[in-house]
């Protein structure tokens, strides 16, 4: 999550209106070695989290995934951050995602349709794996304990509970639909007692998201 904020932010840093091709290529590159980083990764400690985990699934990460997503949108379309701040005339100053919208920086169609296939890869696939693998995967169970295959998901300390919130505050500038989205996919770890709940739940809310931002042409939401 942090690279997708990190990249369009850096191309625009490097290049100018003029190298606006260049640009979306360089993005499109990017996001093309995020996959295949990622899926690397993926193959070389597959034996590690499929043993770690017992493939177990419940139409309930479907449902929290849907809701997670609504939440998403009309939280952050509030914008609570930045109407804070303004209260101290200091929004200007709040982070905001920046807006790559293909369909006006990339002319080519095939280049465009293939960063539109890359982008959802990412944000449907390689996102929710990557990211619950290491919020839930690891951080809870490390934070409750060493042994990590000795965690149980249901019996928890509240420091574990917190871990996956606090670690998305610092990842995301929408603090408050941070806040409600990942304490909602937790709620859904402790009580499905699965893994695989939270990464296909995750998997809902982006790939909805997504759909929503081509749709809508909110593409600070991307």
């Amino acid at each position: 999550m942090v690279v997708h904020m990190l990249v369009p932010t850096l191309t625009d840093m490097f290049f100018d209106e003029s190298d606006a091709s260049v640009k979306a290529t360089a993005y499109t590159v990017s996001v093309a070695a995020q996959i295949v980083a990622a899926l690397i990764l993926f193959v070389l400690f597959v034996r590690v989290w499929l043993d770690h985990f017992k493939f177990r699934l419940s139409a309930l990460a479907v449902v929290v995934g849907v809701v997670g997503y609504v939440l998403w949108v009309w939280i952050c379309g509030l914008h609570p951050e930045r109407q804070f701040l303004s209260l101290f005339g200091w929004q200007e100053f709040w982070p905001t995602r920046t807006a790559f919208d293909p369909f006006t920086e990339i002319e080519s169609s095939m280049h465009r349709n293939l960063f539109m296939v890359l982008r959802f890869t990412t944000l449907a696939l390689i996102v929710p794996v990557a990211e619950e693998l290491f919020l839930r995967g690891f951080l809870v169970r490390w934070i409750e304990d060493v042994d990590l295959k000795s965690v149980r998901f249901d019996n928890l300390g509240w420091p574990a509970i917190l871990a996956p919130t606090v670690c998305s505050v610092l990842t995301h500038p929408e603090i408050a639909a941070s806040i409600v989205w990942f304490s909602l996919v937790t709620w859904l770890m402790i009580y499905t007692k699965s893994f695989w709940n939270c990464v296909v739940a995750h998997m809902v809310t982006n790939l909805l998201l997504g759909i929503h931002v081509v749709v809508t042409g909110a593409w600070e939401l991307w």
